[in-house]
C-alpha cells in the first residue's frame, strides 16, 4: 500500500487553482511546490505547509521533508547472515496460488539447492556455533549490546584472517570476547569468560595473543577502579567505605606501588583497607575469593597500601 501525504496549509486553509478552481491538489516534495492535478499550474512553493503522513504523524516542515530519510534496518553482526537470508518457500506455485510450468517447477528446484548449499558452507556454519557460543555468554556474563556487537566484529576478523582452522570455536569465541571486554574497559577475566561456556582458558589466552599480534593491536590497560566497583557490589559494600577505597585507589594509582601490579590484587586491597579504616567487618579472605586472587598478593599490597595511606 503506498504511503499517502496529506498536506494543509498553517493556517487550515487549502488554496484553489486560480486558473480551474480545482482544489486537489499534489505535492512536489523535491521541488517543495503545490501542483494542481488537473492542469499542472504551481499554486504554492510550500514554504507555509505542513506535512504529516499516514505512518508517521510528527510535523515535519516542507524545507525538512527534503532531506529527510527513511532509517534504515538494523542489521546486528550476532546474526550469521546479517538478518539478510533467503527463504524459498516449497511450494510450487506462484504469488497468485497458480501451479508451476514444468520448466519453471525444475528451476525453482536448483535455486532451493543452490541456496542449500550456500547456508551450510564451513564458515557459516563455524560462524553460527561460535554466534550460538555467545549468545549465551551474553546473559551468563550480563555482557552490554556493545560488548556483544565488538565480539561478534572480533570474531568475523577471525575467520576473515583464516585464524579458525585447526583451532577451537570455543576459545576463538572466548579470546574475541576478551577483547572486546579489554577495548571497552569491562572488568571481566578471560577465566571467568571461558567458564561460562565450558572452555579451555590457557588455550583462549593463546588465541587472544594470536589475534592481538594479526591485529596488530595493544589491548587497553582496565583501569583498578573498575574492580573496585564490582568487588563493592558483589560484596555489598556501601557509603564511606567505597568512598575511601576509591580514595585510596586514587592514591596508590598516583604512586610507585601500583606499576606492575594486577589490578585486581590492588582492587581488593584497597577495599579491605577501607573497611578496616570505616570499621567494616571484612576478611582478607573473603575479597580475596571475590576477586579471584590469591590470600598472599591481597596481604602484600595491603602491606603497601598501609605505608603509603597510614604511614606504616
Amino acid at each position: 500500500m503506498e504511503q499517502s501525504i496529506l498536506v494543509t496549509r498553517a493556517d487550515n486553509a487549502l488554496e484553489s487553482c486560480s486558473l480551474c478552481k480545482n482544489t486537489r491538489t499534489i505535492f512536489d516534495s523535491e521541488s517543495c511546490e503545490m501542483i494542481c492535478s488537473t492542469c499542472g499550474v504551481v499554486i504554492n512553493e510550500g514554504k507555509d505547509l505542513v506535512l504529516e503522513t499516514d505512518l508517521d504523524r510528527s510535523s515535519l516542515t516542507v524545507d525538512r521533508f527534503g532531506n529527510r530519510t527513511r532509517d534504515r534496518l538494523n542489521t546486528p553482526l550476532t546474526y550469521p547472515d546479517m538478518g539478510l537470508s533467503t527463504s524459498i518457500s516449497r511450494s510450487n506455485t506462484d504469488a497468485r496460488g497458480v501451479a508451476l510450468d514444468p520448466r519453471n517447477r525444475y528451476s525453482l528446484h536448483r535455486l532451493r539447492k543452490q541456496n542449500r548449499y550456500a547456508s551450510n558452507r564451513a564458515r557459516q556454519r563455524n560462524l553460527t556455533s561460535a554466534l550460538f557460543f555467545l549468545n549465551s555468554m551474553r546473559d551468563k556474563l550480563h555482557l552490554t549490546d556493545a560488548a556483544v556487537q565488538r565480539s561478534a566484529h572480533n570474531y568475523r576478523k577471525v575467520l576473515e584472517l583464516d585464524m579458525a582452522k585447526g583451532r577451537s570455536i570455543k576459545a576463538l569465541i572466548v579470546a574475541s570476547t576478551y577483547a572486546a571486554c579489554r577495548e571497552l574497559n569491562a572488568p571481566k577475566t578471560i577465566q571467568e569468560i571461558a567458564q561460562t561456556i565450558d572452555a579451555d582458558a590457557l588455550l583462549a589466552t593463546r588465541c587472544f595473543r594470536l589475534l592481538m599480534a594479526r591485529l596488530k593491536w595493544t589491548p587497553p590497560k582496565i583501569e583498578a577502579n573498575t574492580y573496585v566497583n564490582r568487588l563493592a557490589n558483589i560484596m555489598h559494600i556501601k557509603g564511606k567505605a567505597y568512598v575511601t577505597a576509591m580514595e585510596i585507589m586514587n592514591i596508590v594509582k598516583k604512586s610507585h606501588v601500583s606499576q606492575g601490579k594486577n589490578p585486581r590484587a590492588l582492587a581488593a586491597a584497597a577495599l579491605y583497607v577501607a573497611c578496616e579504616v570505616e570499621n567494616v567487618e571484612m576478611s582478607q579472605a573473603k575479597i580475596a575469593n571475590a576477586g579471584d586472587v590469591s590470600i598472599v598478593s591481597v596481604r602484600k599490597r595491603v602491606a603497601d597500601i598501609m605505608t603509603i595511606y597510614c604511614g606504616k
